[in-house]
């Protein structure tokens, strides 16, 4: 069986992972990855005027993307197609795919029926939601949804985690305050502010209003990915706030700030609550009164109970297999019934 996967390959995808498991584990030579975002965003950042072009829907790059695509396809014919989010990819480009009897999946990272930013959606996800053969998500209503809407085929790939094994946490380093690494959104600015304004002090990183922030907030500008988890592990408390396409489900967070061993406050949902165990492996909280009480709960602890937290958490993400290469055990599973 051959295998194409189209994404993008940076450090912010997970379509690597996913890659490199694959080929390590199941296909080997038979993996083959186009990257198709990359082609874009390498047109796309080049110059104001590409900028320009694709905004007033002049530019001819997804075209050529498509293209190359199918060209791609057409020299390698791979049995199985899977397409990370999509964004670049035309409804037409995979009708064309699945008429030379290729399969095809779509893996989308972020809410295919609410679109937060330029990011987030495009029409071409829209229109293409149809002609997959089989719908992946990580969060079991838009799972729902789309059976009940496409009635097609969809199933759960939650997100995971990829850390380096040899990081080492000293204890000696550890800093007594609330930590938030993400970016910037209506939401997360109100809620970090009334956090603050309750006098909860927060170390901020991530690409934020630094004017919009109160100042209890210390902003610390954005944070190289190489750094997350060194950061993740200096402070007490890491808080996660869901962003409105995953607030009932849980994000990439969940699982990368325990598995390093980091202390995690987070919002209370099914995923969360199903995923470790609350008040031990993580902490949760339903509204603002409840984060604030957990907080001060959490800072008042000693390092010998700060140490037992993060090591039940480390420990859960092993014992249950959350890494992305038991995501990818999934995944071979689901692309071996279809």
């Amino acid at each position: 069986m051959k295998i194409l996967i189209v994404g993008a390959d940076d450090d912010n995808a997970i379509e690597r992972y996913y890659v490199k498991y694959l080929s390590k584990k199941y296909f080997k030579e038979n993996l083959l990855f186009f990257k198709a975002k990359n082609i874009f965003n390498n047109y796309y950042n080049k110059s104001l005027w590409n900028k320009v072009f694709y905004r007033l829907g002049i530019s001819v790059i997804v075209d050529k993307i498509n293209n190359q695509l199918k060209n791609y396809v057409f020299k390698n014919n791979p049995d199985v197609l899977i397409v990370f989010k999509g964004m670049e990819i035309k409804p037409s480009t995979l009708i064309w795919i699945k008429s030379r009897g290729i399969k095809l999946i779509n893996y989308n990272t972020d809410n295919p029926f609410l679109f937060t930013g330029k990011g987030s959606g495009n029409k071409n996800i829209v229109h293409s939601l149809g002609i997959y053969n089989l719908l992946l998500t990580y969060d079991n209503s838009i799972r729902e949804k789309l059976i009940d809407t496409y009635n097609i085929p969809s199933k759960i790939l939650p997100f995971g985690y990829e850390i380096d094994n040899n990081l080492r946490f000293e204890h000696s380093t550890e800093i007594l305050k609330v930590c938030f690494i993400g970016n910037s959104d209506i939401y997360r600015i109100s809620f970090l502010n009334k956090l603050a304004e309750e006098g909860i002090e927060i170390d901020l990183y991530g690409v934020w209003p630094k004017r919009k922030l109160h100042s209890n907030i210390n902003y610390l500008g954005k944070l190289d990915r190489g750094l997350l988890f060194s950061t993740i592990l200096k402070y007490r408390i890491q808080l996660n706030i869901l962003r409105v396409h995953n607030k009932e489900s849980h994000n990439m967070r969940t699982f990368e700030i325990p598995a390093i061993g980091g202390i995690q406050l987070a919002p209370l949902t099914e995923d969360h609550n199903n995923l470790f165990l609350d008040n031990k492996e993580i902490f949760l909280y339903n509204g603002l009164q409840q984060c604030v009480d957990k907080i001060k709960y959490l800072l008042s602890l000693s390092v010998t109970e700060s140490k037992e937290i993060r090591k039940l958490a480390k420990e859960r993400c092993f014992q249950s297999d959350y890494s992305y290469e038991n995501r990818t055990d999934l995944l071979y599973n689901y692309i071996k019934d279809l």
